[in-house]
């Protein structure tokens, strides 16, 4: 029957297509009254429309809200009265209520602490140290001492009781009491005048192998972690001091004063003395690793920083200069200023006039580096420096080169500090 039946003419199929065309449009003229009603009200009109079968159409669609008649001044002043909402009665009703039961609150004095829930009594009892904790996290997390330790590596019971007894003017950040924030540029905020030990992870010394194939290897944990910073400025005319750790107002004599109140043995000191224009640049730092932090560690006879340590303190000036090497680092600061310093490891013993101060049986080494006898390329550095100090951030770190595979390599950061933004020419003694 299918083959057999005639096909539609062009006529047929124009009258079907009118017919569903004139379908179509009862449709949408019916849909459109339904879905557009209009509700007058006293106050203003407002268009609800509902749902439409079509989910986008939905995310589409504004939402309307009623509109309200402005208040009309008269001519005499006053206002006219505007007629309320329908729903403010009940609005009024919530808020009357609430007052009440804000009164009846307040008038009741003789609340327990039974009567709080546990979880609401420990969250207001533990309220100042959850603020600390979230001031001490944003602190932490700073840029600038991320990569920092955020402790003393020193033995934790020598720590306690001398660490807030013997105090440098460039403390570090984490035991500042009162640490200065300021914001030169944008919402950015820094640290200003302390002092901070980054981590020796940071830098790349020579590998075992480093004579054969040149390669370089992340350094493990300083051997001498930073106890503080002090920077002495003085008048023009003042002599600068070269050995500062035999004056008796020095940070060594006056830890052992407080060791020996204490009734415990003075740690090892080392001191790395810069002697600049304007005064003297003092870093201190101490064992963290050793029994009554002396120099050496005897459980690290066999590794090569450890022998390498031993050699260096056991020998004279000519041995040191050639060993000392000095790594800086402009971490924040202008590019220029970057550009100058470089951070390009250097013998520091034989670029500027070093002198040794000290011995193990003296309980210290002072090794002073005078910049102001190290030439013009030294001094116009330094003054750089000094000029855009509170804009910068620097890294100083030494350590000994090992210069033979199996005696002297690995090489390991002997000791290494961070000034944050510090006024060099203004802080005093």
């Amino acid at each position: 029957e299918l083959v057999n039946k005639e096909p539609p003419s062009g006529l047929d199929i124009i009258q079907e297509l009118k017919m569903e065309e004139t379908q179509l449009k009862k449709i949408r003229t019916k849909t459109a009254s339904t879905n557009e009603k209009i509700t007058k009200l006293s106050v203003g009109e407002i268009v609800e429309k509902p749902l439409s079968s079509s989910p986008a159409s939905f995310l589409n669609t504004p939402k309307q809200y009623p509109s309200f008649p402005l208040p009309q001044t008269k001519k005499n002043g006053s206002t006219s009265k505007i007629l309320t909402p329908p729903y403010s009665k009940n609005v009024e009703q919530e808020q009357s209520k609430n007052k009440n039961d804000i009164e009846n609150f307040n008038g009741d004095r003789s609340v327990s602490a039974s009567d709080i829930p546990w979880d609401e009594r420990s969250n207001s009892l533990n309220i100042s140290s959850a603020v600390s904790d979230e001031k001490n996290s944003q602190i932490i997390s700073h840029p600038e001492v991320k990569d920092s330790y955020d402790h003393h590596r020193m033995n934790p019971s020598l720590n306690s009781q001398i660490s807030k007894q013997v105090t440098c003017n460039i403390p570090l950040y984490h035991t500042s009491d009162n640490l200065e924030t300021f914001k030169p540029k944008g919402n950015k905020s820094f640290f200003r005048n302390v002092c901070s030990e980054p981590m020796a992870s940071n830098y790349s010394v020579r590998g075992p192998c480093y004579m054969r194939d040149n390669l370089k290897v992340k350094s493990e944990e300083a051997l001498f972690s930073l106890i503080g910073c002090d920077n002495l400025v003085y008048k023009k005319k003042t002599m600068k001091s070269h050995h500062v750790c035999s004056s008796n107002d020095s940070y060594l004599n006056r830890l052992r004063g407080v060791c020996t109140k204490v009734g415990i043995k003075t740690p090892f000191l080392l001191c790395l003395n810069f002697v600049v224009p304007w005064g003297n640049l003092l870093m201190y730092f101490c064992r963290p690793d050793t029994l009554g932090g002396g120099p050496f560690n005897e459980s690290r006879n066999e590794t090569p920083s450890e022998n390498l340590w031993k050699k260096f303190v056991g020998s004279g000036t000519a041995y040191r200069n050639k060993k000392l090497k000095l790594i800086p680092r402009i971490c924040v600061g202008p590019w220029v200023v970057k550009k100058i310093v470089g951070s390009t490891p250097a013998l520091v013993g034989e670029k500027v006039p070093t002198s040794y101060y000290g011995s193990t049986d003296d309980g210290y080494l002072e090794i002073c580096l005078d910049v102001t006898r190290g030439g013009n390329v030294a001094n116009s550095i330094c003054n750089t420096v000094a000029s855009k100090s509170t804009v910068i951030t620097v890294d100083l770190a030494f350590l000994i080169e090992g210069s033979e595979n199996k005696k002297e390599l690995p090489e390991q950061i002997l000791s290494i500090a961070r000034l944050h933004h510090v006024s060099l020419k203004r802080i005093k003694d």
